[in-house]
């Protein structure tokens, strides 16, 4: 859908099928890329590739994810709990507010960054 609200719309999908293959994180990511080709760019598309000018790009849900016992295992290593000390030492009497984001526009980013600057703005002790 982002992409039919694009003002160079058709260029970045263009741009997009020059690749050999596009990896997208979720299975509605994917369908609604290929939903734009065909309503953008008046492509045929199937559920794993869309061919332009006789290149072939295919389409995959590749899922970013993490292996929940291997950063277990790194978080419990004699590094890390040093590293913990260190800095619960150096931050003795602060807060420290920590975020972890992806920089995908529709994960909320930039409010996060402004609900921040507010609560920095209203409470200036933290």
């Amino acid at each position: 859908e982002l992409y039919r609200t694009l003002p160079f719309r058709e260029e970045i999908l263009r741009g997009l099928l020059a690749a050999d293959l596009l990896g997208f994180q979720t299975y509605d990511y994917a369908r609604h890329f290929l939903s734009s080709c065909e309503m953008v760019l008046g492509l045929e598309t199937a559920p794993d590739h869309v061919e332009h000018e006789g290149h072939l790009t295919r389409v995959c849900v590749c899922p970013v994810g993490i292996e929940p016992e291997v950063v277990k295992a790194r978080s419990l290593a004699s590094p890390t709990l040093a590293a913990i000390r260190r800095l619960e030492g150096q931050l003795q009497g602060r807060a420290l507010f920590l975020g972890v984001d992806t920089l995908d526009p529709t994960k909320g980013l930039v409010h996060k960054f402004l609900a921040f600057e507010d609560l920095f703005s209203q409470h200036p002790e933290l």
